[in-house]
């Protein structure tokens, strides 16, 4: 049996794989039933909090790329995220580098990006990141500053 936990409902898999390998006929369901027959899977994330099963995360990891870097600068690693769908999450490390306490900060990581207006002046925009597909985050520290850059890949290799 498999039980959706988003609804509470439990399908047979048997009766599933029955209708799909057998010489049954969608079509001939379709002509009987005014209903069209869906599903719509949406995984969801359970962990352990405190000795209770909890909820932690709604959005699939499907496809992800996981970084641990510290990006807000305060000597633990947290975490980012490149997501199927071309976005960055962001999960700041509340806790210690021996005890790490991740908490979702964004599910849509921006970057500040620079741009001259019509008078040259510089303008500093929030962008959130998005590639596309698949993102895939690197991070270095490209130009010796002492501080992390980001690159991020997608699935054309762009």
């Amino acid at each position: 049996m498999i039980q959706d936990r988003s609804s509470g409902k439990i399908i047979s898999l048997l009766v599933f794989l029955l209708m799909i390998f057998s010489s049954f006929s969608w079509n001939q369901l379709s002509a009987q039933s005014e209903l069209p027959l869906t599903y719509l899977w949406k995984p969801k994330y359970y962990a352990s909090v405190e000795g209770q099963e909890r909820l932690i995360y709604a959005r699939s990891f499907a496809r992800s790329q996981m970084k641990f870097v510290d990006i807000d600068g305060d000597l633990d690693k947290d975490l980012l995220i490149g997501k199927a769908d071309g976005r960055l999450a962001f999960f700041r490390n509340e806790g210690t580098p021996k005890q790490p306490r991740l908490r979702l900060e964004t599910e849509d990581f921006e970057v500040i990006h620079e741009e001259k207006d019509a008078n040259q002046q510089l303008m500093y925009l929030n962008r959130i990141v998005d590639v596309g597909k698949n993102a895939a985050p690197e991070l270095s520290d490209i130009d010796d500053d002492g501080d992390m850059d980001l690159f991020v890949g997608s699935s054309d290799g762009q």
